[in-house]
């Protein structure tokens, strides 16, 4: 089965055969929350990638579709304001983490800080990139009890590396990136 890359969710996205895929979601955004019930109904495997440094760690869960679809910033625009100025509210919350995890989604690794750019040398910055991970392994202990198995590369760039050190330090042996087909396609 063909594996399907989705950042924010739209009307548009849920249109589509879904379920002819495995669904990957990056980010963490809450537009994914937003439309879980939806998303949940469809029969495939769904794996939510979340940078554990955007979710927020309130215990709370805000509205989800009921029938009036909703207006999000997209991935881009989140991941402005909060590099930027440090607004997370576009992300999910833990509540809303915990809540899909319990209903069947499968929650997964996508670093902690987001980082995007390893300059042309990841190893001059591998320090910085395993302490990022540790943060991220530190997160999951925290705040789900457990150790991630699956991990997404952030914005799809993977290094030999950096592949070799999650799996070292982490265990986790399922890789995403690049090989995934985005959403958009379809449209």
């Amino acid at each position: 089965m063909e594996t399907l890359m989705l950042h924010e969710v739209t009307e548009e996205i849920l249109q589509l055969d879904l379920f002819k895929y495995i669904l990957t979601f990056d980010d963490g955004l809450y537009s994914q929350y937003f439309y879980w019930n939806l998303l949940k109904e469809i029969p495939t495997t769904k794996i939510f990638f979340i940078p554990t440094g955007a979710i927020r760690l309130e215990d709370t869960c805000r509205p989800q579709f009921e029938g009036e679809h909703g207006i999000f910033p997209t991935c881009y625009e989140a991941m402005e304001r909060w590099f930027e100025g440090g607004d997370r509210e576009a992300y999910m919350t833990l509540g809303e983490i915990k809540k899909m995890k319990s209903d069947g989604a499968i929650i997964g690794a996508h670093g902690h800080a987001h980082i995007e750019k390893y300059n042309d040398c990841f190893i001059s910055r591998l320090e910085e990139f395993r302490n990022d991970n540790l943060a991220m392994v530190k997160w999951f202990e925290d705040n789900l009890g457990e150790i991630p198995k699956h991990y997404c590369f952030p914005f799809n760039k993977e290094y030999k590396t950096q592949r070799a050190v999650v799996h070292v330090e982490t265990g986790i042996k399922e890789f995403y990136g690049k090989e995934r087909k985005d959403v958009m396609e379809l449209l």
